[in-house]
């Protein structure tokens, strides 16, 4: 890669801080569920191909499709400031590695995120509290100098009760692979991608890899869904 000048330099650390912010209301404003403003303020508007895909949800494929996922929110009509009474979802982003393509125009990161979730959504029709530990891995597109979500990918690592060892894999039994069930229950563009969460017949893999030095997106991989 080219050598970078000092405004250069400057530059590539205020991408990369201007990122890191972008995730972290992402993650801020999913705790109370104000997901459903995410396809027209953090996701990208002008790009092609932008795309959701969440554990085992499938790929969404497009604006439209991504605001039928969060449109299942209950109160989602009404557009809450808060979350549903009980409900807990919290995804802190740690262990960030974040690169900016040297043209500027594009950006790859990867977190883990260490998570819990209580009252609705764990699988069971009575409230409880669980751990949820997942990977981040986006791109990032700059759209009108301002940093975009392209594809957004969350792999699982484990999901089990507070009180029910990860190792009994009790998360297995409550995720549906076809992602048919997921948000609206409509078909997804494209299948599940990766998916290998903890098991005591598996090993762990590098997934997603973490992003390395790149010139132009053209020189590395997605994080986002297959070509057709």
């Amino acid at each position: 890669m080219k050598a970078k000048t000092l405004e250069q330099r400057i530059q590539r650390l205020e991408d990369i801080h201007e990122i890191a912010n972008l995730m972290g209301r992402y993650v801020f404003l999913h705790e109370v569920e104000r997901d459903y403003e995410f396809p027209d303020t953090i996701y990208a508007q002008k790009t092609s191909g932008v795309s959701f895909e969440v554990a085992t949800s499938g790929v969404w494929v497009g604006l439209d499709h991504i605001r039928q996922q969060f449109s299942n929110i209950p109160g989602v009509e009404n557009k809450p400031k808060v979350s549903r009474k009980g409900a807990m979802f919290v995804h802190p982003l740690t262990t960030p590695v974040i690169e900016v393509a040297g043209d500027g125009k594009t950006a790859k990161g990867v977190w883990m995120a260490p998570g819990y979730e209580g009252g609705a959504g764990m699988g069971d029709e009575q409230p409880m509290a669980g751990f949820v530990y997942t990977k981040y891995g986006c791109d990032f597109v700059k759209e009108d100098g301002k940093w975009k979500v392209w594809h957004y990918h969350v792999y699982r690592v484990f999901m089990t009760p507070w009180n029910i060892p990860y190792t009994d894999e009790w998360e297995k039994n409550v995720r549906d692979k076809s992602g048919k069930k997921f948000g609206t229950g409509k078909t997804p563009d494209f299948p599940t991608t990766a998916d290998n969460p903890y098991s005591l017949e598996t090993s762990r893999e590098l997934v997603p890899a973490p992003p390395e030095p790149y010139e132009t997106f053209a020189d590395t991989f997605s994080y986002g869904p297959p070509e057709k």
